[in-house]
């Protein structure tokens, strides 16, 4: 079995092509969190039962499709890893929660909480300094 636990061949920094995988992945699976939080909250009360959710078929739909966003995020997530190191990509995935925060504050009318305020930014600085190309050391020669 030819290539059986071969890394692909990732050298240097990942192409773009990864990154835009990742970033793919990471508004996804933020719809997908946005959509079924929408979808619950529209229904009368949150049961696993069929017949409240086959009434509200709007709700069901916009569940439906947060699952399928999942599902693309996962795909999407999976082209990632193809050519992006997980050490960079993995937490580069995180910037999904700071996003679904900030979005749940503004669309959701949810609370702006100052201590969550700052773990979001450490989240993102976080992305940031995983996504730094560190400076390349110099050799001297003498």
């Amino acid at each position: 079995m030819s290539g059986v636990g071969k890394e692909p061949a990732v050298t240097g920094r990942p192409a773009m092509k990864g990154y835009l995988y990742v970033l793919g992945s990471i508004l996804l699976v933020t719809l997908a969190q946005l959509a079924i939080k929408w979808g619950v909250i529209q229904l009368p009360t949150w049961q696993a039962d069929l017949a409240i959710m086959l009434a509200h078929p709007l709700p069901l739909l916009v569940i439906t499709a947060g699952v399928g966003c999942y599902a693309l995020s996962l795909l999407c997530w999976l082209a990632a890893l193809h050519s992006t190191p997980l050490n960079i990509a993995y937490p580069l995935l995180s910037t999904s929660y700071a996003l679904v925060y900030l979005l749940a504050v503004s669309i959701f009318a949810e609370p702006l909480e100052p201590g969550k305020a700052v773990g979001v930014i450490f989240i993102l600085l976080g992305a940031v300094m995983v996504g730094i190309k560190p400076a390349s050391k110099k050799h001297n020669s003498h």
